[in-house]
């Protein structure tokens, strides 16, 4: 790696509730760590985001769903959503199912979109019976996308009467 690539690196290590911050010199294209921790509840890569950086989170399921619920950081717990999607097995669609209603609206956007590339009987469901009761118009908006991609009767019918009535959606 040419040296104007060389960065550090922050990790933050959660166990038992206190996280420790780890800085780490990327020097090279490949590296290799070892982080002493017993037992982390989990790890965060660039806490901060100060690295421009493209990133997938791969951890164990549990690691995700506490993440996805407990986090602080809005782009932590999306990122977790869009990993558990990608795994989209009955527990991982659970916890989507759970965000959806999520307190955050860009929480409860970003999962709209993914239950609607699920496009199961759950996902359904979520976005038909969150569509009711969503004030905001973003969430709505992504709620109404993801149900557009969803073939099932009692969708068109909720999208039809969207289309001749909601203005909020086009505004």
């Amino acid at each position: 790696i040419p040296p104007v690539f060389r960065f550090g690196l922050r990790l933050g290590v959660m166990t038992d509730g206190v996280e420790r911050t780890v800085d780490l010199s990327i020097g090279e294209r490949e590296c290799a760590f070892v982080i002493p921790a017993e037992s982390p509840d989990y790890v965060r890569v660039d806490p901060g985001f100060r690295v421009l950086a493209r990133m997938r989170i791969e951890a164990p399921q549990s690691w995700l769903i506490r993440a996805l619920e407990e986090d602080a950081c809005p782009i932590v717990r999306i990122r977790a959503a869009q990993s558990l999607a990608k795994r989209a097995g009955a527990t991982e669609v659970e916890a989507l199912v759970a965000a959806a209603t999520d307190k955050d609206w860009r929480i409860r956007t970003s999962v709209a979109g993914l239950l609607g590339n699920l496009a199961g009987e759950a996902s359904r469901k979520t976005l038909l019976t969150g569509l009711e009761k969503e004030a905001h118009p973003r969430v709505r908006l992504a709620m109404v996308k993801a149900l557009g991609k969803m073939r099932h009767p009692e969708v068109e019918a909720c999208l039809g009467a969207i289309a001749e009535g909601d203005v909020s959606l086009f505004a």
